[in-house]
């Protein structure tokens, strides 16, 4: 967690470990002939921020040797430093990361067409594991990693890849679930009953070569009796929404025009993060795929009143390498590789 310090901040622990001379001078510590010297203001080291720095907390008695306070931010350990421990609950959580502070937690449930295997996030990124597993591994469970069991499920034919005719999809070096058309994975039974208007955090890279889809190249769908598209993918690096609230990629913020977005700074074939405020609405049954070809990561849901948005969207395009406005190469991680 982070915590706003009024106090002083040193970039070299020499300059710390100077400021705290001047302060036991100015007290004229210690008082008498073989007293241990009293730092009655000593530093700490913020070791978790980078670049590490050191500070002081203030205190008014301060002022005349070290000048003027400042306000800055200090990451502090806490028990729980897992994104879910920093960042709060959220209403569904789907990754290939471990977004918990357990470690046992498995990502995702993949089959080989006769068997099924749970793997936690180092399995996923583990190659000569995966090897023993089988030549095509289809993704048939996204574990929910929030503790509330709305994982996403999809049958063996329908189900998206991890790993097809023994090549891998990875995106910034990591790992990706890869859909053809067709592909598609969905939450069939939504179990919380609050009709919340929620915020979804969408990382996912969408390649040009798409196929025409009888509803639309649709990348989040309603999984209702009848699947109706939410999202759906366009040339020219735009998406067809029916949202009143602008989609931010990256962190910028890009307005509707009727019911399209785009074109977006980002091509959207490079990983993007997209987060949308009221995508959805809870109780609601959703999928991801059916009519595209992509690659996902990730995908996260809030309530849309948290406070957490910035820390969110900071962090998710911090671990993903996200960055705007820069092309990362041609459809990076669409073409598998061995």
């Amino acid at each position: 967690m982070t915590e706003t310090i009024l106090g002083y901040q040193f970039f070299e622990k020499e300059i710390a470990t100077s400021a705290r001379s001047e302060l036991v001078s100015a007290k004229a510590l210690p008082k008498g002939k073989g007293d241990v010297t009293i730092y009655w203001q000593d530093y700490e080291e913020a070791a978790l921020d980078k670049p590490a720095f050191w500070y002081m907390h203030h205190d008014k008695s301060m002022d005349a040797t070290l000048g003027k306070a400042s306000e800055f931010k200090v990451t502090l350990p806490s028990e729980d430093a897992s994104f879910v421990g920093k960042y709060g609950e959220p209403i569904s959580a789907y990754s290939l990361r471990n977004l918990t502070s357990n470690a046992e937690q498995f990502v995702i449930q993949v089959s080989n067409g006769e068997e099924t295997f749970d793997l936690l996030e180092t399995q996923v990124a583990d190659r000569l594991y995966l090897e023993t597993l089988g030549k095509t591994l289809r993704v048939v469970k996204w574990y929910d990693q929030a503790g509330t069991d709305q994982t996403l499920v999809a049958s063996v034919l329908d189900a998206p890849y991890l790993k097809k005719d023994g090549n891998y999809f990875s995106v910034n070096k990591l790992p990706a679930i890869k859909f053809d058309n067709g592909n598609k994975i969905e939450l069939t039974t939504f179990l919380k009953p609050e009709r919340d208007n929620l915020r979804t955090y969408n990382v996912g890279a969408y390649s040009n070569d798409q196929e025409e889809a009888k509803s639309g190249n649709s990348l989040l769908y309603n999984a209702g009796k009848f699947n109706q598209p939410i999202i759906n993918w366009l040339p020219l690096d735009r998406l067809q929404a029916l949202l009143k609230e602008p989609i931010f990629q990256n962190g910028t913020k890009v307005e509707p025009e009727e019911d399209q977005f785009g074109p977006f700074p980002s091509p959207l074939t490079n990983l993007n993060l997209y987060q949308i405020q009221n995508a959805l609405s809870a109780p609601i049954n959703f999928g991801f795929g059916e009519g595209i070809n992509m690659l996902m990561t990730e995908f996260i849901i809030y309530p849309d009143a948290t406070a957490n948005v910035e820390d969110v969207t900071e962090n998710i395009l911090e671990y993903y390498k996200i960055t705007s406005f820069t092309p990362i190469g041609d459809e990076p991680g669409l073409k598998p590789k061995k």
